[in-house]
């Protein structure tokens, strides 16, 4: 049971590795255009 939890653990980081760091960026600027550059 452990064993498969750790799987989706590392399944969930290998989608954030390559999709989710670019749509944090993009949501990131889009946060800075609409709320005006708050030091991050």
């Amino acid at each position: 049971m452990f064993v498969i939890i750790n799987y989706y653990l590392l399944y969930f980081l290998y989608i954030f590795s390559k999709a989710g760091i670019e749509r944090f960026i993009i949501s990131h600027k889009i946060y800075q255009g609409c709320f005006g550059n708050f030091p991050s």
